[in-house]
């Protein structure tokens, strides 16, 4: 398994990513984040996780082809790139990203890239996923105040 990075190596690494809006889930190793891709311009978005252990994530900008695409031919429109949350472990990289993506019912929205939610692995009770728990439900707070401009 690929060693996890630090959070101060993660917050310290040169990467388009904003750390503005994020919930700290774990204060030690960061195996994965939850993301958020917004477009400045038409507030469509996109709702990932990318594991530290790839070599690129400082690069990355999400899975979708479409979106990927989309910011390919509208380089002059804006994206917002935001860390939501960090997670210890990959279960609970897995369990997070799930639970904003239905929590957000992302893949119904016309204003959304998601087309699918998929959990690639066995989610498991671990250290992980109690110490993302508060911060996960820090998230969802605030997904629901934004979303309903409470």
């Amino acid at each position: 398994m690929a060693k996890p990075i630090t959070f101060d190596s993660l917050i310290n690494t040169e990467s388009h990513w904003d750390f503005s809006l994020m919930e700290r889930g774990e204060t030690g190793e960061v195996r994965g984040f939850v993301y958020r891709i917004r477009s400045q311009d038409t507030g469509k978005f996109y709702l990932g996780s990318k594991l530290t252990s790839a070599k690129n994530w400082p690069k990355y900008t999400g899975s979708s082809k479409k979106l990927n695409a989309y910011m390919k031919g509208n380089p002059e429109e804006k994206h917002m790139f935001h860390i939501l949350l960090t997670a210890a472990d990959l279960s609970a990289v897995v369990y997070c990203e799930a639970a904003i993506q239905i929590f957000t019912d992302a893949i119904h929205k016309n204003n959304c890239w998601n087309e699918a939610i998929v959990c690639r692995k066995w989610i498991r009770a671990s250290k992980g996923t109690r110490l993302a728990a508060p911060a996960l439900t820090k998230v969802l707070e605030n997904q629901l105040k934004e979303e309903y401009m409470l």
